[in-house]
């Protein structure tokens, strides 16, 4: 029986006992980016039955989820002097998103914040029932940093940048949705999302989650790709959509990642910070 929920200015509509259905009989394992040799992994799910708070866990119920089945986790490596690690992940339902698509609550450090999505990761799931899922984000207390040869997520901050620069990453995502520099059939490979998803982070713009792999990449790959993709009338184009030199957005995206700020920039930089 379908249910309609209401968070913050979301609704959804819902089936339970499909939900409950889904997590029995094809998602069988949580996480399943871990990596067991991953101690920042091994930390998240040392603690992750105690990472959800009540109210949190009676919408899991009242979905059918499974607390202990989320798909697609993510964790960051904690900034030195830190002691927790900015985590967060994704449970699926078999239901639609009605209202409040751009909608974010506003996270601070500490709090655990949890909204709905279309967007989360596909992989080994059903393809042919309409699903959506919510997504969480929250800080888990770090006992270590060493991570034994696994790829460290990128840790980034906008609050790195300051307000001019803030405007020229969403010029670059206004590129990115509205601009002619990236074909339809080629958009997914090169961007890792859908060019709704993009439009969707320059819409909530500056009202951002950097929890939200989406808004990473995003973000990212719209400063990364202005630079370096090979867009036809890229020359003529670009004062349509930018209103700084590439150097500077190239700058850019090295203050945002929390590196030294290039003083030029070499076709070969742009495949180094694909993501």
């Amino acid at each position: 029986m379908s249910k309609k929920i209401r968070v913050g200015e979301q609704a959804i509509v819902c089936d339970r006992d499909a939900t409950a259905a889904l997590y029995a009989d094809a998602i069988t394992t949580a996480g399943d980016d871990e990596d067991e040799e991953c101690l920042l992994w091994k930390n998240f799910a040392a603690q992750r039955s105690s990472l959800y708070p009540d109210e949190f866990l009676r919408l899991l119920n009242e979905l059918g989820a499974d607390p202990l089945k989320d798909v697609g986790a993510f964790v960051y490596e904690c900034e030195p002097g830190q002691s927790h690690s900015p985590c967060g992940g994704y449970f699926v339902f078999v239901g639609e998103l009605l209202e409040g698509a751009a909608w974010r609550p506003r996270h601070t450090p500490g709090s655990f914040t949890f909204w709905f999505t279309p967007h989360f990761p596909h992989g080994g799931l059903p393809q042919d029932v309409s699903l959506c899922a919510t997504e969480f984000c929250t800080e888990v207390p770090s006992v270590t940093s060493e991570t034994h040869g696994h790829p460290r997520k990128p840790r980034v901050s906008l609050a790195n940048l300051d307000t001019k620069e803030w405007e020229v990453i969403r010029e670059c995502l206004r590129a990115t949705v509205d601009g002619p520099f990236y074909p339809d059939w080629e958009f997914r490979t090169i961007f890792g999302l859908e060019r709704d998803d993009v439009k969707r982070i320059l819409i909530a713009w500056p009202e951002v989650n950097e929890a939200d792999e989406y808004v990473v990449h995003a973000i990212n790959n719209s400063l990364n790709n202005i630079l370096g993709y090979p867009a036809r009338n890229k020359e003529e184009m670009w004062p349509k959509f930018i209103s700084v030199r590439p150097a500077a957005v190239a700058r850019i995206l090295d203050k945002w990642k929390g590196r030294e700020p290039r003083t030029s920039w070499k076709p070969r930089d742009y495949f180094e910070d694909v993501l």
